[in-house]
Protein backbone atom coordinates (compact mmCIF):
# COMPACT_ATOMS: atom_id res chain seq x y z
CA UNK A 1 0.00 0.00 0.00
CA UNK A 2 1.30 3.45 -0.92
CA UNK A 3 0.05 6.34 1.22
CA UNK A 4 1.11 9.98 1.16
CA UNK A 5 2.77 10.90 4.46
CA UNK A 6 0.09 13.52 5.21
CA UNK A 7 -2.39 10.63 5.66
CA UNK A 8 -0.29 8.72 8.18
CA UNK A 9 -1.00 8.58 11.91
CA UNK A 10 1.70 9.19 14.50
CA UNK A 11 2.40 5.43 14.59
CA UNK A 12 3.11 5.39 10.83
CA UNK A 13 -0.09 3.56 9.85
CA UNK A 14 -2.69 4.99 7.45
CA UNK A 15 -5.21 7.26 9.23
CA UNK A 16 -8.65 6.72 7.67
CA UNK A 17 -10.07 9.92 9.17
CA UNK A 18 -7.39 12.08 7.56
CA UNK A 19 -8.11 10.59 4.10
CA UNK A 20 -11.71 11.87 3.86
CA UNK A 21 -12.70 8.75 1.88
CA UNK A 22 -15.92 8.44 -0.11
CA UNK A 23 -17.90 5.35 -1.08
CA UNK A 24 -20.56 4.83 -3.75
CA UNK A 25 -24.12 3.95 -2.64
CA UNK A 26 -25.56 1.94 -5.57
CA UNK A 27 -29.07 1.83 -4.06
CA UNK A 28 -29.51 5.61 -3.80
CA UNK A 29 -27.01 6.49 -6.58
CA UNK A 30 -24.92 8.78 -4.44
CA UNK A 31 -21.61 9.18 -2.71
CA UNK A 32 -21.15 9.01 1.05
CA UNK A 33 -18.16 10.49 2.87
CA UNK A 34 -16.79 8.22 5.58
CA UNK A 35 -16.55 9.87 8.95
CA UNK A 36 -15.01 9.52 12.35
CA UNK A 37 -14.26 6.42 14.40
CA UNK A 38 -17.33 5.42 16.41
CA UNK A 39 -16.11 2.40 18.37
CA UNK A 40 -13.43 -0.16 19.09
CA UNK A 41 -13.43 -3.56 17.40
CA UNK A 42 -13.57 -6.67 19.59
CA UNK A 43 -14.37 -4.76 22.79
CA UNK A 44 -17.37 -2.44 22.41
CA UNK A 45 -19.70 -5.28 21.43
CA UNK A 46 -19.00 -7.12 24.69
CA UNK A 47 -21.03 -4.49 26.55
CA UNK A 48 -24.11 -5.54 24.56
CA UNK A 49 -24.16 -9.12 25.90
Amino acid sequence: ILVDEKYLAEDGNPDMEKMELIVFDPIHHGYIQLGEKVGNAFSDGKALK
